[in-house]
């Protein structure tokens, strides 16, 4: 039986502030590396390091060995308590 219990949630650092927090499985977390996210802010960080030599998002996972329901609490409550930048829900754009 396959387990349910893949997701993770991630926290993404723009020198050393919170910017974005997300859940995911497999490779979710990398759209805060690579330009290809479906948020403009977060893009926006990986062109001016790509462009202008500035410092990368770090994303490192919080918890992982989740389900999608616990991943989902957790980043809800995550988003809630510190109002990351970059999350849409946090009402920041």
């Amino acid at each position: 039986m396959k387990s349910s219990k893949v997701y993770y949630v991630y926290l993404s650092f723009y020198r050393g502030i919170l910017v974005y927090i997300g859940k995911g499985m497999g490779k979710r977390k990398d759209h805060t590396q690579n330009g290809k996210s479906n948020s403009d802010l977060i893009n926006e960080f990986y062109f001016r390091y790509l462009l202008l030599n500035d410092l990368p998002l770090d994303t490192y996972i919080h918890r992982n060995g989740l389900s999608e329901g616990e991943a989902l609490r957790i980043e809800k409550e995550l988003i809630k308590k510190y109002a990351p930048y970059c999350n849409k829900c946090a009402g920041r754009y």
